[in-house]
């Protein structure tokens, strides 16, 4: 007979090396994440809170304020456009004379009602000016702020001031006050429509009319209410719009739509437009990056687009039906 062969037994744990493994685990669990500590998480707060507020107060406020800066859209664009619609000449003279291709100098290409709300301004001191449009920009970054923390009932202190944190740092917004720009006014309309449209009421669509009246950039949010058929909403954001468009110098309402705005929405690759667009058209025509070449090639029209189709077309398929709950509605916007 032969003797089975006994097979080599794995080396037993030390004495406690298996318990004290498990106290590690347990104790590691216990412990969590060091972002779980609402005293740490204050105290990152404080140490990235305090330098970019002190950044945004200097070059938001007290610089624009002090030295009286030249805002460079808000007084060359939009000022003087209101200057020649308070004396019935055309605000668009310079796209015919320049051309309304991206990068634009002085040339006005928003829709008439910018212009001629800002007419009773044109004899006002133009230092004063600057100090009111700053103060109306700053405040509409806040309001915007507002709008969206009641929005999402936001009522952790910390959530809500990491949320300011991230909108005063966005480099853009910087930029929009020092050049006057009306983007952080749709901002504050933009905010009146989220609380609006999570809280399922009609009257946002009121705000989100008069921002496409402004600038149409805010105008695609129109398919996200005639998607969800939100009637109500589409009827007073289409009373606005409308309305402000036929009161507000009508008459050059035809020749923005037709001959302004096909031109600005050809696109640029200049290095300020983070778009999708904008890189296809840098990365077809580099010259653009620096505004040597503006507008943009057929090409990067054609496929900017083809993604933009496609960007609706997933979004609305991902979102499928629109949501009843709060929370749903909050995503979808």
């Amino acid at each position: 007979m032969t003797t089975p062969a006994v097979e080599p037994k794995a080396p037993s744990p030390l004495r406690g090396e298996g318990s004290g493994e498990r106290r590690v685990v347990r104790v590691a669990t216990a412990r969590g994440s060091a972002l779980d500590n609402r005293v740490f998480r204050s105290l990152l707060l404080v140490l990235a809170g305090v330098p970019i507020a002190a950044v945004y107060l200097w070059q938001a406020l007290i610089l624009p304020l002090a030295l009286g800066a030249y805002l460079g859209d808000f007084q060359e664009s939009y000022m003087r456009a209101a200057r020649r619609l308070a004396v019935n000449s055309d605000p668009y003279d310079l796209c015919r004379t320049m051309g309304c291709l991206e990068p634009t100098g002085p040339q006005y290409v928003m829709p008439p009602p910018l212009a001629w709300l800002l007419q009773p301004l044109i004899s006002v001191d133009s230092h004063a000016i600057t100090i009111g449009a700053v103060l109306v920009l700053n405040a509409s970054l806040f309001f915007f702020i507002f709008c969206a923390l009641r929005a999402l009932k936001v009522a952790d202190w910390q959530l809500a001031t990491l949320l300011v944190l991230v909108a005063i740092s966005f480099e853009p917004v910087i930029g929009n006050i020092d050049e006057g720009q009306v983007n952080l006014l749709l901002l504050a309309l933009s905010g009146i429509w989220l609380w609006g449209w999570v809280g399922a009421r009609w009257w946002g669509g009121l705000a989100m009319g008069a921002a496409v009246a402004v600038k149409m950039i805010q105008a695609p949010v129109g398919l996200l209410i005639l998607w969800a058929r939100r009637w109500s909403m589409l009827a007073a954001a289409i009373v606005a719009g409308l309305g402000l468009w036929l009161l507000a110098a009508p008459q050059y309402l035809f020749e923005y739509l037709f001959s302004v705005f096909p031109t600005i929405s050809a696109g640029t690759g200049l290095y300020e437009n983070h778009s999708p667009g904008g890189t296809i058209t840098r990365f077809l025509q580099p010259d653009t990056f620096l505004g040597v070449a503006r507008g943009s090639p057929t090409t990067a029209r054609v496929m900017t687009a083809v993604i933009a189709v496609a960007a609706v077309a997933i979004t609305f398929f991902v979102l499928r039906s629109p949501a009843t709950a709060r929370s749903g509605r909050a995503l979808e916007a």
